[in-house]
């Protein structure tokens, strides 16, 4: 039997929309069904939405990723505190494989979609849970020490879930501790018995101070001792502009850049390079730059304005360390820049160096 823990008192974990209308909250945006077989058949889960706004809502249309899923909502009207549901059934006829297939929930008066997942492995056969849960801590296995969390906008909280297994031969208890300040875990323990599984909901919310992609951190408590290892929570963060208006949106900045790559063709051995992009900020108020992220530790920012203000321009900087690169290789780094524009929230630059 598998139990259910939430990161908010076993109850709703919130997605909602800050400064729209609506305002909406979903108990969980994943539904993990953990480890079937080809003969269980179809699987099915319910998606509850809360109409936390003072104005109805309606679930316009939910449109899956795959013929393999059936959806059906709630037709009616969601009066303000009431609930609607979303019901997923995977046809699991497919073979054995592991799946993760989307759902897009498109709600009256906004302007994107929300994204709930389905996922799940199915086996051929029954699996021990030491081989369908290969990364071991101590006592417990879980799919992968890794959990994405995905693309998340400021204002927002986003929820998920991962299955947790008993792999030892006496019962464990589960429970949490060093967990990030934005991250949310249930909280006390919980009791797993040999050869279950426990599904573990969690929350995640936006910061202001942390932009781009980053990294948080739990650590896991069996029987009362914290492990050594820490289960890691990614997502990347961007600006939100739910809220802006369409005035709003004609004054807004932008962020042009000439160029968005730079090539090198390098004898080898190879040493460091100065990439350098032109910005420009062509709209008609003040361009904010929140974060330049760099995907490689090579690559160092040298110069980057903060703000860029209308119809100004400036120059962003890198070094890029190629020391030790294989001849005949071909290397190639990406720098997001995550602004306050509408249109530009994310701009990727790219940096390929090929070793001759």
């Amino acid at each position: 039997m598998k139990r259910f823990l939430s990161a908010v008192c076993l109850s709703f974990v919130q997605l909602a929309v800050f400064g729209a209308v609506p305002e909406f909250t979903f108990d969980r945006t994943v539904h993990d069904f953990g480890d079937i077989t080809v003969s269980d058949g179809p699987q099915s889960c319910t998606f509850t939405i809360t109409n936390t706004g003072v104005e109805e809502l309606f679930i316009l249309s939910v449109v899956s990723s795959c013929g393999c899923t059936n959806v059906s909502w709630t037709r009616e009207s969601i009066p303000a505190g009431g609930c609607g549901e979303i019901k997923a059934t995977y046809s699991n006829e497919d073979g054995p494989y592991p799946f993760d297939k989307t759902l897009s929930v498109y709600l009256s008066g906004t302007k994107k979609p929300v994204i709930l997942h389905i996922r799940g492995s199915v086996h051929s056969k029954r699996l021990p849970l030491s081989q369908t849960y290969p990364a071991h801590i101590g006592k417990i296995g879980l799919r992968g020490l890794e959990e994405k969390v995905g693309n998340m906008d400021q204002g927002q909280t986003r929820s998920s879930e991962f299955m947790v297994a008993n792999i030892s031969r006496n019962p464990v208890t589960l429970g949490w501790a060093d967990v990030s300040a934005q991250l949310t875990l249930p909280g006390g323990t919980v009791t797993i018995e040999p050869g279950e599984t426990a599904r573990v909901v969690f929350s995640l919310r936006s910061d202001r101070t942390l932009w781009g992609k980053n990294t948080y951190y739990a650590t896991p408590v069996v029987d009362g001792k914290p492990q050594d290892t820490k289960v890691t929570f990614w997502a990347i963060t961007r600006e939100s502009f739910a809220s802006l208006t369409e005035s709003q949106r004609k004054v807004a900045p932008a962020a042009d850049f000439s160029e968005g790559s730079v090539e090198y063709r390098i004898d080898y051995p190879a040493g460091t390079e100065y990439p350098s992009f032109f910005l420009k900020n062509p709209g008609k108020s003040t361009l904010k730059i929140y974060r330049v992220q760099p995907d490689n530790e090579r690559i160092s920012v040298l110069e980057a304005p903060e703000t860029l203000a209308p119809g100004k321009g400036a120059v962003l900087k890198f070094s890029v360390d190629l020391s030790g690169l294989g001849k005949d290789s071909d290397n190639l780094y990406v720098v997001s820049i995550y602004t306050n524009s509408p249109g530009e929230p994310v701009v990727h630059l790219y940096i390929n160096a090929i070793i001759l």
